[in-house]
């Protein structure tokens, strides 16, 4: 298990930015989720 150094791999700032796409991902889901349910 000594193997996983993922914090020291991705610095805070890359895993914040993944943090905000993935925020992004979700609100355009919510929209597309919303778009699709009156059909």
């Amino acid at each position: 298990m000594r193997g996983i150094r993922a914090p020291e791999r991705f610095p805070i700032e890359r895993s914040h930015s993944i943090d905000q796409k993935s925020l992004q991902i979700q609100k355009l889901e919510h929209i597309l989720a919303d778009q699709i349910e009156p059909i």
